[in-house]
């Protein structure tokens, strides 16, 4: 019983661990001013280019 509890508890750990390696890590989201800024200059250019 001892031996199954050990060889269930490594299996899980060893799954996990393999499952944690194929998912990267998710990139850090940009700050709002980032955003902000971003869409400043999709303003400006949609503007630009509808004065031309």
């Amino acid at each position: 019983m001892k031996k199954l509890l050990i060889s269930t508890v490594l299996l899980l750990g060893l799954s996990m661990s393999v499952s944690a390696q194929k998912h990267p890590p998710v990139p850090p989201h940009p700050s709002k001013s980032e955003l902000e800024n971003i869409k400043m200059q999709e303003l400006t250019k949609n503007t630009i280019l509808r004065k031309s």
